[in-house]
């Protein structure tokens, strides 16, 4: 069994994730798995047409570069090793809900990403590399009380399963840890854990 080591590292900045994932191989030996579970710094509840540019760029921005560059920085280490799993979360965003709720920058966000997601897997699958997203649909859990207007998003997205239910985070503990072991050896591209709200 081994031992937890815990590390604040700024995703912004190449130079401490570059020493930061070389520091887990020098502690460990390898780095078999990377997870990108980033804040996007999103700016939501306004309509677009009343946004700054800033307000809608800058989930975008912090989501692509610091998944970009931890994704990196983990690929690196993996492909000298000719293995590894990068999990990403989200998948391209259900365009519906921004009929229903002002989602700000957060459905460009899902789709910028989930376009970087795909252009590693391509380059890095050669490598014994496997980059999978987790497309979750939305956690009602997660959503901040203070957000307003949550009641509201936790019922739209339990109501748009067939399952009468949306993941919670033990599920997605549950899914990411058989993503990243070596049961899901042939899965590179997206699992589904939308309760049926995607049906693809």
């Amino acid at each position: 069994m081994g031992r937890p080591h815990i590390a604040v590292v700024d995703a912004l900045d190449e130079a401490q994730v570059d020493e930061h994932a070389a520091a887990v191989v020098q502690r460990s030996g390898r780095l078999d798995i990377s997870v990108n579970v980033i804040s996007d710094q999103d700016v939501q509840g306004s309509p677009m047409v009343d946004m700054t540019v800033e307000d809608y760029v800058r989930p975008v921005e912090v989501a692509v570069r610091s998944k970009f560059i931890t994704a990196r920085a983990a690929a690196r280490q993996m492909i000298a090793q000719g293995a590894g799993v990068i999990l990403t979360f989200g998948g391209s965003f259900d365009w519906n809900a921004a009929k229903h709720f002002r989602v700000g920058g957060i459905g460009t966000t899902f789709d910028a990403v989930e376009g970087m997601r795909r252009q590693l897997a391509a380059e890095l699958g050669p490598h014994g590399i496997r980059v999978v997203t987790l497309r979750i649909g939305g956690l009602p859990d997660t959503i901040p009380t203070t957000f307003e207007g949550a009641e509201d998003v936790r019922r739209w997205l339990v109501d748009q399963t067939i399952a009468g239910r949306a993941a919670t985070p033990d599920d997605v503990g549950n899914i990411a840890a058989l993503a990243a072991s070596d049961l899901a050896l042939p899965v590179i591209g997206t699992i589904n854990m939308t309760a049926g709200a995607v049906l693809d």
